[in-house]
């Protein structure tokens, strides 16, 4: 069987999914740290999970539409939470997806 080699770009696009419950100082961390040091063709996904703390404004007001922002209406879970976000990266064309705890912080 022959070897299967793959070239970095066959990643892109490439969707980052990072799902939130209730934490949202964390969750700004990490995807401020994916952000510094991403190029410009990844794109970032927050999975609100049912947060009842007023999450979702924070992300609102810090990042805009830098970031797509998914809310669900309630918590369902991290493997629903996250199937979520991944469903939604492959219908927006996602070669790759990769999830990030919320409490990860990327060195550029």
């Amino acid at each position: 069987m022959g070897q299967v080699t793959a070239s970095v770009r066959d990643l892109y696009p490439l969707h980052v999914v990072v799902l939130n419950w209730n934490l949202p100082d964390d969750t700004i961390a990490c995807v401020d740290s994916v952000l510094a040091g991403s190029p410009s063709d990844v794109q970032v996904m927050i999975v609100d999970n049912g947060s009842t703390d007023r999450s979702v404004e924070r992300f609102r007001a810090r990042f805009g539409d830098s970031v797509c922002i998914v809310e669900n209406e309630q918590n369902l879970g991290f493997a629903a939470g996250v199937n979520v976000g991944i469903r939604r990266a492959l219908e927006e064309g996602a070669q790759s997806v990769l999830l990030l705890n919320n409490d990860t912080v990327v060195d550029p």
